[in-house]
């Protein structure tokens, strides 16, 4: 982590953490989607 802050600070890269965090939400958004309770009760066809 120490050397990523180093990288952001030297290379002037302040636009990837809000990237990373949007992807990241984004991410966690679509896996708690999926995990709604009525997946059990969904139609599947066999």
């Amino acid at each position: 982590m120490t050397e990523f802050l180093d990288f952001l600070k030297h290379n002037k890269r302040w636009w990837v953490p809000p990237i990373v965090v949007f992807f990241a939400l984004l991410i966690y958004l679509a896996w708690k989607v999926s995990q709604t309770p009525e997946s059990p009760f969904e139609y599947r066809e066999y």
